[in-house]
């Protein structure tokens, strides 16, 4: 028995060491990709197959249609414990050089690294250790989530009683956040970012704080007013605060779906009820398609009327869920401001929800004029005296809206009933025009703390002024009381004979910060010669930020009315920023640019223009 036992053992060896062979050999393969923090979102791991041989990354790149892009030769990919396994081989790109990317803005390539362990679960990509190589983390097969450490029952909604939001008014104070991200790793090097509103500031106040080691955060803010904080991590999901001065919050947030948890401080079930993506989905959604289906071919009445009854059917819907009254405050005030931004800016309303109808995706310049050309139609003309009465601008917690720090977009502070919001939008139209539009704003506004404020706002201007009258090339408010119809005349006088070139931007701008950084080494080649740079801005770029960016940008500043900048950009036909135009010797303008060009190009007609 145990004869025969042995030899049909020996019979089956050399079956089951192949069996054993090929299993070693068979490849694992994740073809269903996710990941929890992609830095920079332009590539993206579709699959991945891990062979005896190399570990593969199949990726997908989607970028600008006239863009360049590169993989660095150094590329990497890392498992959880840091061991770093390196490119081999590239499929449809070259690692280390630019690759011009196809027309249709998508590039798929394929990158081999050396093979890891096949029972690896996740696994980081790393181009390169700068700032702007592309970084993918905790890449993993999607069909077996990855645990971030979220304590067990944490994400249990606790639903609390109701809820109110208090009066408000303009009542500085210091407000703390504090965030425990779960799932974060130090390499990730994360930054909790954001942006609030102050009634004193013509842009939104930046935040950015990166997360400690342990994925906790705590970020200080100095909210002037109860206002809408939304902060959080790009890519992952941001949550909305309801903020009071003096108050502090505090919430967690897990990076491997982006849930909003744990929410303490401040109208906490409100807080929690802002952040339910389900909810949110739900108080805030609009059907683009019945929008544009509605809307297209009708006259101004109509369009008004139509626009009327979305706004009070969902004002009714907000008011039948089962959430706070504070929530639902702040929905209605959300969904008031969108109606007016639709009143307001219908053409900019209507490509947008022409784009989410139909699902497109526009690249290219060329592309963008296309679609503008089929969805043209005649655009209603704005009027505030037709508007419903509204909450946003008259309700005692107006503040936690954003309406009144913007207000200078809807021209209808005179038409506010309630006294105090009407002196607070005065208040923020006024500072987002950079002077004075309504007489002498000092007797118009009674609020002790708003005059108050108005005196600060003046002090901190003044000394500005004064620091950047010492220097011979910035021009603050100096040229105010020039005509908007000649005040490029007026620039150009300053540099009769010699080339100028302008560059009309905004601090807000990111194609406009990049040009500037694009053309150092042409203005550097351009030392001593008869080319004059020129740099123009409105009150659109806070001061304080405009100052600090101009240090390092060479060149003639000028901080110019809305009225003057807007006049130059209409007189040379642009609709967007930046806003390159090159005048020769003799002041006529020789080229005009609306977006980047390459310095080549910028070269040769300053060139031209110099002759």
């Amino acid at each position: 028995m145990n004869k025969k036992f042995m030899l049909l053992a020996l019979a089956l060896l050399p079956l089951m060491c192949a069996a054993t062979l090929n299993a070693a050999k068979k490849s694992v393969v994740w073809d269903n990709v996710a990941h929890l923090y992609n830095q920079r979102r332009v590539i993206d791991v579709t699959k991945v197959v891990f062979s005896d041989t190399a570990t593969t990354l199949f990726a997908k790149i989607e970028y600008d249609p006239d863009g360049k892009i590169r993989i660095g030769k150094k590329a990497s990919i890392c498992d959880i414990e840091g061991n770093k396994y390196t490119m081999k081989s590239a499929e449809g790109i070259v690692p280390g050089k630019w690759t011009a990317m196809p027309s249709s803005g998508v590039l798929d390539i394929v990158l081999n690294f050396e093979p890891m362990p096949k029972g690896t679960e996740q696994l980081d990509f790393i181009e390169g250790e700068s700032e702007n190589d592309w970084k993918i983390f905790g890449i993993h097969n999607a069909k077996k989530p990855l645990t971030t450490g979220v304590p067990k029952g944490a994400k249990d909604i606790k639903k609390g009683g109701n809820e109110v939001l208090p009066a408000t008014k303009y009542s500085p104070g210091k407000s703390v956040i504090r965030c425990k991200v779960y799932g974060h790793r130090p390499i990730m090097k994360t930054s909790m970012s954001g942006s609030y509103s102050l009634i004193s500031s013509k842009s939104q106040q930046e935040i950015n704080v990166p997360l400690n080691n342990d994925g906790t955060a705590v970020i200080e803010i100095e909210p002037e007013c109860p206002v809408m904080v939304d902060i959080g991590i790009e890519g992952i999901n941001f949550v909305r605060l309801a903020v009071v001065p003096g108050e502090d919050i505090s919430f967690s947030m897990d990076m491997s779906d982006g849930a909003i948890f744990d929410i303490t401080g401040t109208l906490p079930r409100t807080q929690q009820e802002l952040n339910d993506k389900a909810l949110r989905q739900k108080a805030m959604k609009y059907d683009y398609k019945a929008i544009v289906k509605n809307l297209k071919g009708k006259t101004e009445k109509e369009i008004w009327a139509f626009l009327d009854n979305t706004l009070r059917s969902q004002k009714e819907f907000l008011n039948s869920l089962d959430i706070t009254d504070a929530a639902k405050d702040i929905f209605r005030m959300d969904a008031e401001e969108e109606y007016l931004q639709w009143r307001q800016n219908f053409e900019r309303r209507w490509f947008l929800a022409n784009m989410e109808a139909s699902g497109t995706k526009i690249r290219t310049e060329e592309e963008f004029k296309k679609f503008c050309d089929l969805i043209k139609m005649d655009y209603p003309k704005y009027d505030p005296k037709t508007l419903p009465e509204l909450e946003c601008l008259e309700s005692e917690s107006a503040l936690f809206s954003n309406v009144l720090c913007h207000c200078y977009r809807l021209h209808v502070e005179s038409d506010i009933k309630n006294d105090y919001n009407r002196q607070l939008a005065m208040i923020a139209t006024n500072i987002r025009a950079g002077g004075i539009v309504y007489g002498d704003i000092n007797t118009l506004v009674t609020a002790p703390e708003l005059k108050q404020l108005l005196a600060n706002i003046a002090e901190k201007e003044r000394k500005i002024a004064a620091e950047m009258d010492k220097s011979g090339n910035i021009f603050y408010k100096k040229y105010d009381d020039v005509a908007p119809a000649d005040i490029l005349a007026t620039i150009l006088k300053k540099h009769e004979g010699k080339a100028v070139f302008v560059d009309i931007w905004a601090t807000w701008c990111g194609p406009c910060r990049r040009g500037h950084e694009q053309m150092k080494p042409l203005k550097e080649e351009m030392k001593g010669k008869d080319v004059v740079f020129v740099y123009i801005t409105s009150p659109s770029s806070p001061i304080d930020k405009w100052k600090q960016m101009i240090d390092l940008i060479p060149g003639e500043h000028y901080y110019l009315t809305y009225e003057q900048y807007s006049h130059i950009l209409n007189t040379y036909e642009s609709d967007g920023i930046p806003t390159y135009l090159l005048f020769d010797r003799k002041g006529n303008l020789s080229f005009k640019k609306i977006g980047g060009a390459a310095n080549s190009i910028f070269k040769a007609e300053i060139e031209k223009a110099m002759k």
